[in-house]
Formats: C-alpha cells, structure tokens, sequence
C-alpha cells in the first residue's frame, strides 16, 4: 500500500497517458478529477480502519476548541455546496477535502502502527515515484507524432497545465535535498543529489519558476528551523541541484514560449509587479470584488469560475488565503485560519524536536505550503496529498530519547 501512496505519481501518468492527445473519456475524468490520487487515498483509509483506526476517538482527542472550528468548519462547506451556482464541482470538491482529512488521519495512525517501520525508507520511496514521473514526461515528449499541432501549454501528463509539473518537481526535489542533508554514506548522498538534480530539470525545462523558488524557501526554513540541516554538505546539495538542473533541462527544448530558462529568465526581469506575477495581482484584487459579495460564508468549493468570471478560465485564485475567502467567506476563513496555523505550529515544534529523519517531510511540506501562496498546490489533489502526508509523518514521529546529562 505504501508502494502505491510512494509512486502515485507514475501512476497518474500511465492513467493519463495519451501523447496523441485524443483523450477518451475515462481518460479525462481521470485527469480532471485526479482519480488515481482519491482512489489511493481511499485504499489508505480502508487500510487504516482494517487496522484499528477510529476516526471518532481520533478527532475527540483533539481540543474542544479545535471541535468546534472543525465542525464550524465543515457545516459551512455542506451549507455552501448546497446553494453553490455549479452544485456538483462543489460537491466533488468538498468530498475531495474529507477524504484528503480522512486520509492524513489515516497514515497518522499507520506510521504510528503498521508503517512506523518507514522512518528510514518512506521519503526515499517518494523522491523515486517522483523521479519516475520524470522519465515519463521524457517519454512522453519522445512520444509526441505531431508536434506542430500538440497543445504544450497544457501539456497533459497528469496535468491539466505545464505548470502543474511543479507541484511533482518541489515534492520530490524537496525530499531528495532533505535525504541529502541528512545522508551518512556517499552513496546515498550522490543519489539524493542526483534525484534533485533531475527534478530541478524538470522546473528548468517546464518554465516552472514557482517550483524553483518555493524549494529555495523551504531550503532557507530549514536551515532556520532545523539543526540537522545545518551542514556544508546541504547547502552544496542545493547548489549542485540546481545548476545541474539548469544544464540537464538544456538537452531538449519545447516548441513553445512557455517553456524552458529563457522563459524563466524573462518573467524574472519583469519590471512591473503585476508583470513578475504574471496577473496575479490583478487576479486577487477582482477575487476581492467577489468576496465583498458574499462576505460571510463565500461562494462554495470551486466556484472561482463563476465568482470571478473575468478569470473564469482558472479554477482558483492561485493564493490559498484567497482561495479559502473565495470559497467559504470570513466565517470558514476564520476557522480555517486558526485551525492551520494550530495545526502548523504543532508540525514545526515536531520537526525541531525530532531528529535528522523529518528533514525530507518538512522540506516536501514547506515546499508546497509556500507554493500554495501562489499556485494551486491545496487545490489539486497530488500536492495537496503530499502536504497532508508529510503533516501526518511529522506529527507521528516520536520524539528523540533524551538521556540524562546530554
């Protein structure tokens, strides 16, 4: 079951895969709902009721507090979907937040039980079924007959836009810069090096700057947050990492704007700060306009396209505070708000507490937490599972032994 969580990533490829781009309709279903990412998340919480998981003791262990903004919570995404304007997106959407919830609680109680024998291995398992998403996206590239005519913006390769490779590139890169900081062998630190190196690729040779930045920050928390990142060894990781990416991503180039250093290259001179953001700004400042609308309870799960027709052709507002504002108004921001940042401390006080094994989950988490500022990475399910996973590893590790005197 791990083997499935670890290597979704390929999986959802081989379930999209159609380089010709004549998509059948299990096909796009697949990609327009994630389907392989739900159904393995479903397999997950069968696993963990099978081995004694209860969700109601688990969730009354949480404080009455945290209770009642939960329920809060959920009472105003049901209330929403139902006067939602496109009822069924929201539907879809907010069974995909419950079993995302679902499926954190579940591998919390596994890696405390069935999979507590993981430590070592699991972010190793994660950095290959990212890497092998990489060689399918070689692949499929290889694969393409007629190029002229192949729609490279969105791409399609467990993507419904080449941006999206970014969400699979920060999670993996994130976790082979953490084995790297973490390695004791050589062997083991050159691949974990080499693993980001590819994965870096994939950033360079996508356009996908986001990525780039958001391993870059997540690399900086670490060496403030956690003391066993605080080696030579990681910071030439991350340097090695990344020129070496810039040069790999060289050895092909895509037949379109959107792709590759010089892309990257471009936006990053912008001198206009709606420019560098590439409408972003402009983008949340008419998500505003639909929030003064609806200021209390929102609009529903995914209803951006109908909250902010001028954007319509987005499924969210590529800022998760917007996104939560847009979707469940001030009243399930509040509860949301107060609920992460609980949630978000208790995994940093985790991680600074722990030892050199929880460098790869914060480094994965903190990675696509920041990509979530401007991207979608809590509104598609691959990072938005990553996230929740890593949470519940942190969160399931025992603490270091302290000896007496030490």
């Amino acid at each position: 079951m791990w083997l499935l969580v670890a290597l979704a990533p390929f999986l959802f490829a081989l379930a999209s895969w159609n380089p010709s781009g004549e998509r059948r309709i299990g096909q796009a279903l697949a990609l327009g709902l994630s389907l392989p990412i739900t159904l393995i998340e479903l397999l997950v919480i069968v696993l963990a009721l099978a081995s004694g998981f209860e969700i109601r003791r688990t969730l009354g262990a949480m404080p009455a507090w945290a209770k009642l903004l939960l329920a809060t919570l959920l009472a105003v995404a049901i209330g929403t979907a139902l006067t939602a304007v496109i009822p069924a997106r929201a539907w879809i959407r907010t069974a995909q937040l419950a079993i995302h919830l679902l499926f954190g609680l579940s591998a919390w109680h596994l890696f405390r039980t069935r999979w507590a024998g993981l430590a070592s291995s699991a972010w190793w398992w994660i950095t290959i079924g990212t890497c092998l998403y990489v060689a399918m996206v070689a692949a499929w590239v290889f694969a393409v007959h007629d190029e002229p005519r192949f729609d490279w913006k969105s791409f399609g390769l467990a993507v419904g836009h080449i941006r999206q490779t970014g969400f699979y590139s920060a999670a993996g890169a994130g976790a082979a810069l953490g084995l790297a900081a973490i390695a004791r062998s050589r062997s083991g630190y050159a691949l974990a090096v080499a693993a980001a190196t590819l994965l870096v690729a994939l950033s360079c040779w996508s356009g996908t700057r986001g990525s780039l930045f958001a391993v870059f920050a997540a690399f900086a928390a670490g060496l403030v947050f956690l003391p066993s990142m605080r080696n030579r060894r990681a910071v030439v990781a991350l340097v090695i990492a990344h020129i070496g990416g810039a040069l790999v991503s060289l050895l092909h180039q895509a037949p379109h704007a959107f792709y590759g250093l010089w892309r990257i290259s471009e936006t990053a001179a912008a001198t206009g700060a709606d420019e560098l953001a590439t409408g972003r700004l402009r983008m949340w400042a008419a998500s505003f306009d639909a929030i003064l609308e609806r200021p209390l309870f929102g609009w529903g799960e995914s209803q951006f396209l109908v909250a902010v027709p001028s954007w319509g052709q987005f499924n969210h507002p590529h800022n998760i505070l917007v996104q939560v504002l847009v979707q469940w108004g001030m009243v399930g921001f509040m509860c949301w708000l107060v609920l992460a940042g609980w949630l978000g401390w208790r995994f940093l006080a985790a991680a600074r507490a722990g030892g050199p094994a929880l460098v790869p989950p914060f480094l994965v988490a903190a990675s696509l937490a920041t990509m979530a500022m401007y991207e979608g990475a809590l509104y598609h399910p691959y990072p938005f599972m990553m996230v929740v996973l890593a949470l519940a590893f942190v969160l399931a590790s025992p603490p270091p032994i302290q000896l007496r005197g030490h």
